[in-house]
């Protein structure tokens, strides 16, 4: 289990990346257990293009850009805007990198449902010695209702030919949605990647671009 500092979750601002205060930001609550970092909502970084390159090690890796297809499926028209959030899960650490999509950057559920919508917001910088040549991450709408329960389960990521297992545990509430995972590896280029969430009569589709600066 690697142990971490708040310094590997930073904030853009003004340029330049900075560590959160202690106890993270507004829009969200602690985001996981354990050895995670302070929460805190990041600062999207507006000089951030599309890295058609490969990764470096100790690039940061950002969310790019999201769309989210039959919203209504994980969020009632009644309650606005979702509440979404990734968690981030390596090869070498617990679940260590967890925040919340500011609102503000969502213009409204219409432009959510049939646009990509520009977020570029950090989630970590990957030092490879350090976490590994992979990560998960999962994607949650959160309501933060109900009954607390415990996500388990152990996927199996194959890089350089060689089949890895990782097992993911977290912890949700009861009215929250947990769409699926992707796993990303250091060989992968930036790409839009696409999760599900099976609703009773249709599903929803989150898209996210990654890409790393």
């Amino acid at each position: 289990v690697v142990v971490l500092g708040s310094c590997e979750r930073l904030n853009y601002i003004n340029g330049k990346y900075v560590t959160p205060p202690p106890g993270g930001g507004s829009g969200g609550g602690n985001g996981g257990s354990g050895n995670n970092p302070p929460n805190s909502n990041p600062y999207p970084d507006p000089n951030l293009t599309w890295n058609y390159g490969p990764r470096m090690d100790g690039q940061t890796e950002y969310v790019y850009s999201i769309k989210l297809k039959n919203l209504s499926v994980v969020e009632s028209w009644v309650l606005g805007k979702p509440e979404l959030k990734y968690i981030i899960t390596t090869e070498e650490g617990d679940p260590f990198a967890s925040d919340y999509i500011p609102k503000d950057l969502i213009p409204s559920r219409e432009v959510l449902e049939n646009n990509f919508i520009s977020i570029k917001i950090p989630m970590f910088t990957w030092h490879w010695n350090i976490y590994g040549n992979f990560y998960i991450i999962h994607w949650i709408e959160v309501d933060d209702f109900g009954q607390t329960f415990t996500f388990k389960r152990t996927y199996s990521v194959t890089f350089d030919g060689v089949t890895f297992s990782k097992t993911v545990t977290f912890t949700y509430k009861a009215a929250d949605d947990i769409f699926g995972y992707k796993s990303i590896t250091i060989e992968d280029r930036s790409k839009v990647y696409t999760v599900t969430y099976p609703g009773s009569n249709k599903s929803a589709y989150l898209y996210f671009g990654i890409t790393y600066k």
